[in-house]
């Protein structure tokens, strides 16, 4: 009785531990992908990407940091500035930039999109109870009760005009998104990689010093390799 115990011990012991591997070996919805670019016609840009995100919106999202030449009103002249646009499926917007060093507009931005995230889980909380409390008797359809839920402000650049930004729903479409203004919204697919993006812009950023120095060594040692430092010393 005892050795048939010991095994079924040992087998369960197996299968709780090739179970547990195989948990152990589910992706990461949120692990980055980077992609450094650094030429001539397209200056230096980093994007960052989620490849094993849940849905195939979220993994169409990317988030691009850049330099870009802006006209300084207060300096009368042209400057650089470090910029981050988001693209990808799920986002309605002819672009939404933040302007790094502009912490307010990132700080607004960041507020909005927990606000959102956690208002999602609310609403999935409470869906059934919600979708009950549109009655026969209320006109305007869903809009009687699916109106917009302002969460907060933000703007962007260029225009730097503030926008109210709302939680949307729509049971008919099976929706959930956030609106920002007249043109610019999310999916709720997409807000939390976005938000993500968001919160890791500096780490972003050093990671864009680090590969940059990176494929200066690169070329460095290919200089080497193929004598080009030595023919330059000579000029």
């Amino acid at each position: 009785m005892m050795k048939t115990f010991i095994r079924h011990t040992v087998i369960l012991g197996a299968v709780v531990g090739m179970a547990s591997g195989l948990w152990a070996q589910e992706p990461d919805p949120f692990e980055e992908k980077y992609t450094y670019y650094n030429n001539r016609g397209l200056g230096e840009r980093l994007v960052v990407s989620f490849p094993k995100a849940e849905t195939e919106i979220a993994r169409s999202i990317e988030m691009i940091i850049f330099d870009e030449s802006f006209y300084n009103q207060e300096r009368l002249t042209y400057d650089s500035r470090q910029v981050a646009i988001f693209a990808g499926m799920g986002m309605g917007s002819s672009g939404l930039k933040l302007v790094l060093n502009d912490h307010s507009q990132r700080n607004m931005f960041e507020t909005v999109l927990d606000r959102f995230v956690k208002t999602v889980g609310l609403f999935r909380d409470n869906e059934d109870a919600i979708v009950e409390s549109r009655k026969d008797w209320m006109g305007d359809g869903w809009n009687a009760v699916a109106g917009p839920r302002k969460l907060g402000n933000v703007f962007f650049y260029p225009t730097k005009q503030t926008m109210e930004a709302t939680f949307n729903f729509d049971p008919e479409m099976n929706r959930i998104w956030l609106n920002m203004g007249s043109r610019v919204f999310m999916d709720h697919q997409v807000v939390p990689y976005v938000m993500r993006m968001v919160n890791q812009i500096p780490a972003y950023q050093d990671r864009l010093v680090s590969l940059r120095n990176e494929l200066g060594k690169t070329n460095d040692q290919i200089d080497g390799m193929v004598g080009v430092d030595r023919v330059r010393s000579k000029l």
